[in-house]
């Protein structure tokens, strides 16, 4: 068994070896091109391009309606199978036509900065449609899962996943990535994850984060073949903080071989389990997530109120638990906030992180469509982004919501800063922006 386990690590390496060679062959620090390879052939993501069973229609939008192997070989003699994403510009989608059985080796993404390069950079992999892919193995960033039925040879590897519908199936499942926060970074709601190798040398699961509590959580998730939760085998990273975790099983099993996550069951197929939100509710999904995340509830056991308008302490209550309720270092800033108000503490984080100024909050008033996203954009660090051309208002922060699609203008040339924001429409920006990775 030490043999085939030795066996196996080194077949991942030179899989892993195998995978990012193209990439470095000009840069050893990453690719400097910007599109997409499938097999030893690249393509731009400026560009419609099509081949047998594939098509991608040039904005980052690939759909899959047969494809049986993207198997090519280099100028090296290095054999490759895969669809490998090199500096995109934008989140990129892949639709799984329904009714097609796919094949397509190696799915990952890459960067010309390496590990370096920022967070915000990162983007977002959305696998949906109702089709089958099969593939060696994914090593993406950020990814949300829809429908698709996925079956992977080897591991699935992401950096966040928003799992909504769908299953996947694969040999090994790691998530997260070393001295990050898994804040934000992960909703798995529904759809299912199973995981089965018997030869694997450190299990099934692995979680790489800062918080052990999330760690935990995860893992949490996960049950052996009879239905009990798996139990995590945490330990501290010493190089970079935090820490990781495997997946144990009963006593006899050091690290589990098999896992299975099963969505919860509760909510309504295509929508939400309150009778006021419609399954094509634009903000159907959302409400789901936020309920689920413990971000918000119902206003009763059957209604949401998605049109009831927001205040600014649910808003920045709901920011709060988004972003993992962090403890305050000290009370409430406001003097018109009571000690034991439900928002006490997330005011109190607000303010000492600069996001709320003055000696008042005036919690009861109503949330404002520029006050939302000076809330989040705050939050996220108050990064620059490219100038909105909006006749009605002028702010970094609409620039920047704009640019990370958490909302978009009421019209081409107004953004509407002092509409007040409805619960339906805040649960919807909070969602683009922690659960959309």
């Amino acid at each position: 068994m030490m043999k085939k386990r030795i066996l196996s690590f080194l077949l991942a390496l030179a899989l892993c070896a195998c995978f990012t060679l193209p990439a470095m062959a000009d840069d050893p620090y990453g690719p400097q091109q910007i599109g997409f390879y499938l097999a030893e052939n690249f393509y731009s993501f400026d560009e419609p391009s099509s081949g047998d069973g594939w098509s991608y229609d040039g904005n980052y939008t690939m759909t899959l309606s047969g494809i049986q192997s993207t198997y090519g070989e280099t100028e090296y003699g290095v054999k490759l199978d895969q669809i490998q994403l090199n500096n995109p510009e934008k989140d990129f989608t892949f639709v799984v036509q329904g009714g097609t059985q796919n094949k397509a080796g190696n799915i990952g993404i890459i960067y010309g900065g390496g590990f370096s390069i920022k967070d915000s950079q990162r983007k977002v992999v959305t696998f949906t449609g109702s089709g089958t892919l099969a593939c060696k193995s994914v090593l993406l960033d950020k990814v949300i899962f829809r429908d698709v039925t996925l079956n992977v040879e080897e591991g699935f590897s992401c950096w966040g996943l928003t799992m909504e519908s769908g299953s996947i199936k694969a040999s090994s499942f790691s998530m997260g990535h070393t001295g990050t926060t898994l804040d934000g970074m992960y909703s798995l709601m529904d759809g299912s994850i199973e995981l089965e190798n018997e030869e694997s040398y450190s299990g099934v699961i692995r979680i790489d984060g800062l918080e052990e509590d999330k760690i935990r959580e995860i893992i949490g998730l996960f049950c052996d073949k009879s239905g009990q939760p798996l139990q995590p085998d945490i330990h501290e990273n010493e190089t970079y903080g935090g820490y990781y975790a495997f997946a144990k099983g009963d006593e006899t099993d050091e690290h589990a071989t098999y896992a299975i996550f099963e969505g919860t069951g509760n909510v309504a197929p295509g929508g939400t389990a309150f009778t006021d939100v419609a399954a094509d509710a634009y903000y159907a999904a959302p409400v789901e997530w936020a309920i689920a995340q413990g971000i918000t509830s119902g206003t009763s056991d059957t209604t949401f109120s998605p049109d009831d308008t927001c205040t600014k302490a649910q808003i920045i209550t709901f920011l709060w638990r988004a972003a993992g309720s962090p403890e305050p270092q000290n009370a409430s800033a406001f003097s018109d906030v009571a000690p034991d108000a439900y928002y006490a503490k997330a005011t109190a984080w607000a303010a000492e992180n600069g996001m709320a100024e003055g000696s008042t909050f005036n919690s009861e008033a109503p949330c404002t469509r520029l006050m939302a996203v000076e809330f989040m954009w705050k939050h996220a660090g108050s990064p620059s982004a490219a100038q909105a051309n909006f006749s009605d208002v002028s702010s970094d922060a609409v620039n920047w919501a704009l640019d990370q699609g958490v909302t978009s203008g009421t019209s081409d040339t107004t953004f509407s800063p002092d509409d007040t924001c409805t619960r339906g429409q805040i649960v919807t920006f909070l969602y683009r922006a922690f659960a959309q990775i």
